[in-house]
C-alpha cells in the first residue's frame, strides 16, 4: 500500500493539521517543574498532536515551532488513520494496522520512554535531557535542550533543533503534508466514503504526498 509505504519511508527519513474546526483537539497535562518532566511533557504533546500543550512546553519563535507542530500533526494523523481503518475495515486492514502501530511506537511512544529513562545535566538556567536506558544515555539519540523561562522549564526549540533533524524546516514541510493527508483520509473513512479497503487504498495511493 503506497500511502503506508510513504509514512514508513518518512519515518526512516526522519532519523531524522489540519482537522476541521469543529473537531476536538487532543490534550495532555504538562509538568514543567523539572527538566525531565518538561521534556516528557513536550514529547507527550507531540505524541497525540496537542498543539496547545506543545506551545506551552516550549520556548521559540513561531517559525521555530512549526516543525515540532508538524511532527505532532503527523503523529496525530497516523493515530487517527490507524483507528479509522481498524474500525471501518476490520481484518482487511490488519497487516497495515500492525505496521502502523510499530511505526507509532518508534516515532512517538519510544521517544517518551527513552526520555523518562534518560540522564539529565542541568544548572540554574539550562538543562539537557539525553534519551537513555535505565539512566544511561544513548549516544545516537538527539538530546532535548531546555531553559528556565519565568521559573519553569521549557524545551528550547532552537537549541534542540541543532541535533534533532525532525525539527528542521524540510522535515517540518514533509511531516505537515503527510499529517494533513492522513487526517483527511481518516475523515473520509469515518464519513463512510469508502465501501471497501481496496477502494480506500486506491484513493490513498493517488492522494498521499
Amino acid at each position: 500500500m503506497k500511502d503506508l509505504a510513504a509514512v514508513l519511508m518518512l519515518g526512516a527519513f526522519l532519523v531524522g493539521a489540519a482537522g476541521c474546526a469543529h473537531e476536538p483537539m487532543p490534550h495532555v497535562a504538562i509538568d514543567l517543574s523539572s527538566p525531565k518532566s518538561a521534556a516528557v511533557s513536550y514529547l507527550r504533546a507531540m505524541s497525540v498532536g496537542d498543539l496547545d500543550s506543545l506551545k506551552a512546553s516550549t520556548v521559540g519563535t513561531a517559525e521555530q515551532r512549526k516543525p515540532a507542530a508538524a511532527y505532532a500533526t503527523m503523529i496525530r494523523g497516523m493515530r487517527r488513520y490507524e483507528h479509522a481503518i481498524v474500525t471501518h475495515f476490520g481484518n482487511d486492514a490488519m497487516r497495515d494496522d500492525v505496521e502502523l502501530k510499530q511505526k507509532l511506537m518508534e516515532l512517538a511512544d519510544d521517544r517518551i520512554e527513552r526520555a523518562q529513562q534518560g540522564s539529565v545535566q542541568e544548572n540554574e538556567t539550562e538543562a539537557m535531557v539525553s534519551p537513555g536506558l535505565n539512566g544511561r544515555a544513548l549516544p545516537r539519540r538527539s538530546p532535548i535542550i531546555l531553559k528556565k523561562d519565568k521559573g519553569v522549564w521549557k524545551v528550547d526549540l532552537a537549541q534542540t533543533a541543532v541535533r534533532d533533524e525532525t525539527l528542521s524546516p524540510e522535515a517540518g514541510e514533509r511531516n505537515q503534508a503527510v499529517g494533513n493527508a492522513l487526517l483527511k483520509l481518516a475523515r473520509d473513512i469515518e464519513h463512510g466514503r469508502y465501501k471497501t479497503y481496496d477502494q480506500m487504498q486506491r484513493d490513498a495511493d493517488a492522494g498521499m504526498p
